[in-house]
C-alpha cells in the first residue's frame, strides 16, 4: 500500500539517470554551447567521448539506488520529504560532476585543479536543474495523489463502522501505577505523547477537554484491549470510531475528529495496518449485529 515500492523506486532512478544522461549528451552535440571546449576535445571519437558522461551518470544513479537498499534506515518512507528528495538529487549530481571531472581529466589531459572542479560542478548542476526539478515534482504529485486516494478509502471505511452506544469505562494507569484515569469509550478521541506524559483528548458533557497522565506511550498501549484503539503513529493512539474525516497530502493522511481543530497523522508505514484494522472492525460489527 505504499506509493513507491522497491521495484518502482529503481525504475524511477533509472528514468532519472536516462534524463540526466540525455541532457549531458545534448549539451555536447554540435550547435550547443560546449563548456571547457568539449567540441575540440583531443579524442578520436567525440560521440563515444560524450557517451562516457551518460554512462557515468547511469552508473552513479544506480549506485545510489543500491546504497538505499543496503542502508534502508537512512531512507525511511514516513520521514521522507520533498526537501530530502531535493538534497538527495543534489548529492547525486555532485558525485556525477566529480566523476565527470576525473573522467575528462584522464581522457583529455584537462588540468585537475580546484577551479576546473568547481566549474564542472556548476555546469553539471546547470544542465540537470530542470531534470531534478521535474523529477521532484513528479514524485511529489505522485505521493499527493496516492495519499489523497488512500485518505478517501480510509474515510469510507471509518464512516462505514456502525455506531452503537458503548458504556465501557476505559481505565488507564500511570507509569508507576499510582495514578489512573477513567474515560468512557465513546468519549475518547485520541491519546498523544507529550514528553514524559500522555495527553488524553476526550469529550465531557459535549465539550472537548483533556487530561494528562504521567506515562510512556508504550505503557498506555500495553493496557489497550479494544481494537477500536489504534496506534496510528509513534506519538498517537486514536479511537477509530470517533474519526469524522480523513484527508491526504504528499506526507500521508490525517485523521480529524468532531469538535477538534487538531488533526492526527497516520504513519505511512501503517497504511496496510489501518486498512486491516478497519476491515476487522467492520467484520466484527457485522457478526455482532
Amino acid at each position: 500500500m505504499v506509493p513507491h515500492d522497491a521495484c518502482n523506486d529503481v525504475v524511477d532512478r533509472i528514468r532519472f539517470a536516462r534524463r540526466l544522461a540525455a541532457v549531458a549528451q545534448v549539451a555536447d552535440e554540435p550547435g550547443h554551447r560546449q563548456p571547457f571546449g568539449f567540441g575540440q576535445a583531443p579524442v578520436s571519437n567525440l560521440n563515444l567521448f560524450a557517451a562516457g558522461y551518460g554512462i557515468i551518470t547511469v552508473l552513479t544513479v544506480l549506485g545510489f539506488a543500491l546504497f538505499e537498499k543496503i542502508f534502508p534506515s537512512w531512507f525511511i518512507e514516513n520521514k521522507w520529504t520533498v526537501g530530502k528528495n531535493i538534497l538527495l538529487y543534489l548529492v547525486i549530481i555532485f558525485f556525477i560532476g566529480s566523476f565527470n571531472f576525473f573522467y575528462t581529466g584522464l581522457t583529455t589531459g584537462m588540468p585537475l585543479n580546484l577551479n576546473t572542479f568547481f566549474n564542472f560542478q556548476v555546469f553539471t548542476l546547470s544542465v540537470t536543474f530542470i531534470v531534478v526539478s521535474a523529477m521532484t515534482m513528479v514524485k511529489y504529485f505522485k505521493s499527493l495523489n496516492f495519499y489523497r486516494s488512500e485518505g478517501e478509502k480510509v474515510e469510507k471505511e471509518v464512516l462505514g463502522i456502525k455506531h452503537s452506544p458503548d458504556p465501557e469505562l476505559l481505565v488507564f494507569k500511570s507509569e508507576n501505577e499510582k495514578e489512573s484515569l477513567q474515560i468512557p469509550m465513546d468519549s475518547l478521541l485520541y491519546i498523544e505523547a507529550a514528553d514524559n506524559y500522555c495527553k488524553f483528548v476526550f469529550k465531557k458533557e459535549n465539550k472537548l477537554t483533556n487530561s494528562m497522565l504521567r506515562s510512556s506511550m508504550k505503557k498506555i498501549e500495553d493496557q489497550i484491549t479494544r481494537p477500536e484503539l489504534f496506534r496510528c503513529h509513534r506519538t498517537y493512539i486514536v479511537q477509530l470510531r470517533n474519526v469524522k474525516r480523513v484527508n491526504g497530502n504528499s506526507q500521508g493522511y490525517r485523521l480529524h475528529f468532531e469538535g477538534s481543530t487538531e488533526s492526527v497523522p497516520v504513519s505511512r508505514r501503517l497504511n496496510e495496518e489501518i486498512h486491516k484494522r478497519l476491515e476487522e472492525l467492520n467484520d466484527k460489527l457485522k457478526i455482532t449485529n
